[in-house]
């Protein structure tokens, strides 16, 4: 049950409107501003090693560029002509949020309320009216 009410926490948290959640000592929703290669390789670690411990993930280049939320659903291994081998997908996407918290870049994931800092990252946080949810 703890644990249920503590997910339940973050996501309201997550969902809060700019005003409250800029007053908030994770950090301000944000956007990447300036993507190089070390910062998306950054980022693909930081969604690795929640997800999958550390096993390769891909994400498009533009993640995280124009909104402050990412959702990240499960690769289906698929057959030759492609479809997928285990049928259907019963898994649920994972939200990850970039949160501007001072002059760093951290990523929420938001299922388990866990932070992870994103090194070679630029980052701005969001103006006021246009959190991405």
């Amino acid at each position: 049950m703890r644990a249920t009410a503590k997910m339940l926490l973050v996501l309201a948290l997550a969902a809060l409107p700019p005003c409250r959640a800029r007053a908030q000592p994770w950090g301000a929703p944000a956007i990447i501003t300036h993507p190089t290669a070390a910062s998306r390789a950054a980022l693909e670690r930081a969604v690795a090693l929640e997800l999958t411990h550390g096993a390769p993930v891909r994400l498009a280049p533009d993640a995280l560029t124009r909104q402050s939320l990412l959702l990240v659903g499960h690769a289906q291994v698929r057959d030759a002509r492609g479809i997928p081998l285990n049928g259907r997908e019963l898994g649920r996407p994972q939200h990850f949020r970039l949160l501007r918290r001072g002059s760093k870049c951290v990523l929420l994931h938001v299922e388990t309320g866990k932070l992870r800092l994103l090194a070679h990252t630029t980052c701005r946080p969001l103006p006021g009216d246009s959190v991405s949810r």
